[in-house]
Order: structure tokens, then sequence, then C-alpha cells
């Protein structure tokens, strides 16, 4: 049998895929219930649940953006950031939330924001060469989606052949 904090994290990232599935069914308001359940199971103990937490509040903020709340999107989005850094402040993972951030940003009309956010992003994954692959490729994928929506299209596809170096 599994132990009791193993169990509760398991039903937390339970609660936060059920809500995925809500949320791809296009009913908001059941993802957002279950991905709330997920947060408070994981604030049981935060220093184990950080990434359980975190991700709660990064499905939230994905449900405020595809509803056109980006001021909310985007204070979700910075709440997975702050879980995050209060644990681990020098993951990837991160970097890869900050990128992700960006591109809130710009679509709110924060260029200045969301162009610190997504250099910051940039700098810590070409520092990373070798490490984290997926945190990685994400960070250079919305950094490509940053510069596409500055019609930036060769810095765009830059990002994406550096995405692409990684699966070499």
């Amino acid at each position: 049998p599994l132990d009791p904090k193993c169990r509760t994290k398991h039903k937390a990232q339970l609660f936060n895929l059920i809500g995925g599935t809500y949320l791809d069914k296009g009913n908001y308001v059941l993802a957002n219930n279950y991905y709330e359940k997920a947060i408070e199971i994981g604030k049981s103990n935060p220093d184990q649940f950080h990434d359980v937490i975190s991700s709660g509040f990064y499905n939230i903020s994905e449900i405020k953006r595809l509803s056109g709340d980006l001021d909310s999107a985007i204070d979700y989005l910075q709440e997975a950031i702050n879980t995050m850094t209060k644990i681990e402040n020098k993951s990837l993972r991160i970097e890869q939330l900050k990128s992700k951030l960006a591109l809130y940003q710009l679509e709110d009309k924060q260029e200045v924001d969301a162009k610190k956010n997504i250099k910051e992003a940039i700098k810590k994954a070409d520092s990373q060469k070798g490490f984290n692959i997926k945190n990685r490729a994400r960070i250079y994928q919305n950094a490509s989606k940053y510069y596409l929506h500055l019609n930036k299209y060769e810095k765009a596809l830059s990002y994406l052949s550096e995405g692409e170096k990684i699966y070499e």
C-alpha cells in the first residue's frame, strides 16, 4: 500500500488530470473545481506538493486566458511561478512558466514585462544546455510564439531551430 503522503499527492495529481479532461471538453467550471481541489490538497504539505500546487495554478491560468480574462490569467500564472520559486529557485520549470507568462503579457499589451520575462527565460535555457530537455524545448517554443506575435519570423524560426537541436 502507498504511504499516506504519496497517496495524497497522487490524489491531487489525479484531480489535476480530471480538471484537464474537463478543460479539453470545454467545461471550464468543472475543470476549475478540480484544479482548486488539487491546490487545496497540495497546500496540506506545500514543501512536498509544490509541483501539484503550481500545476493547479497554471491550469487555472489557462482557463482564465481561454475565457478572455487575461488579468486573472496573469495573476494565476504568477502564483504558479511564486509557488515554484519558494521551493526550487533554480528550476528551469520556473523559466518555462515565465516564458508562458510573457505570452500572456504580450497578449495583454504588457510588452515591457513580456520582453523581460522572455529574455530571462531564454538566457536561463541557453545556460543549461544538456539539462532539462523538455522545459528548454518549451521555452524555445514560447520564444518562437513571442517573436511570431511581433512578426519577427526569422527570429521565431531560429528559436524553433534551437528547440529542434535539443532532440538531435
